[in-house]
């Protein structure tokens, strides 16, 4: 099935950023003689902690691949998350997929990667970077945002809705 624009709808995908902990330790690949187990993110250095994995799914129909990952560390600026995302965007058109959104959690890294987009709660889209006449939302992942809420509501927290919200909504 075709969308108004000629893209398969089989061809629409997100991309989801996920970030998950990982044991600091340097090894030895030995079929490459490389070293592996360092951050390997732009303007960050030391040991890894994390892995931050990169993967497109699909929106219609039921597929998901790995596009991606970089070993990082404890403190992570996710301003240096943008080229890397809009990169993967361009190489998905390149093999005639069409990447809608983006999905992540609400940790710090990746708020600030919106930020670096532009992206606020009024405006959750930006201008596409491979199809300008089209939008490239960003969603937050619903099962963290649940899970949140959860730890929240246990630990007691007061949840508070801004006025401007609550008026608008």
């Amino acid at each position: 099935m075709l969308k108004a624009d000629g893209i398969s709808v089989e061809r629409e995908c997100v991309l989801s950023l996920d970030e998950m902990s990982i044991t600091p330790g340097v090894e030895l690949h030995m079929g490459t003689g490389r070293l592996f187990g360092n951050i390997m993110l732009p303007d960050h250095i030391g040991q890894a902690t994390h892995a931050l994995v990169f993967m497109l799914a699909g929106v219609t129909t039921r597929w998901k691949q790995v596009v991606a990952y970089h070993y990082t560390g404890n403190s992570t600026n996710g301003a240096v998350y943008q080229p890397i995302i809009v990169s993967i965007v361009e190489a998905a058109a390149s093999v005639g997929l069409h990447v809608c959104n983006i999905t992540t959690d609400m940790g710090s890294p990746n708020r600030a990667m919106w930020k670096s987009f532009g992206v606020t709660y009024d405006k959750p889209w930006i201008q596409h970077p491979v199809e300008p006449n089209q939008c490239l939302y960003f969603m937050s992942d619903v099962p963290h945002l649940v899970k949140n809420l959860k730890s929240a509501i246990i630990s007691g927290h007061i949840i508070t809705i801004p006025q401007g919200v609550v008026e608008k909504e």
